[in-house]
């Protein structure tokens, strides 16, 4: 599934795009908790999460599939 807005995705990337603002993120640096099979994760942006105590994480896969859902918040 091509992502419009996207650079192609390079290896052991991932896109990250941001639901409140729409700024999308394309070739991040991966995080150990996200799933290896993920293409795409919907999270807030730091402009739009600051003073947030929660933020909603979404992955999808290449096909556009939702694979899971976390909730972050403070430690």
């Amino acid at each position: 599934m091509d992502y419009v807005g996207f650079a192609k995705l390079r290896k052991h990337r991932i896109h990250l795009f941001c639901p409140a603002c729409g700024r999308k993120m394309s070739n991040m640096h991966r995080d150990t908790n996200d799933p290896p099979n993920a293409v795409l994760v919907h999270i807030y942006c730091l402009r739009c999460s600051e003073g947030c105590k929660e933020s909603p994480v979404s992955f999808f896969s290449a096909r556009g599939k939702r694979i899971r859902e976390a909730w972050e918040g403070p430690a």
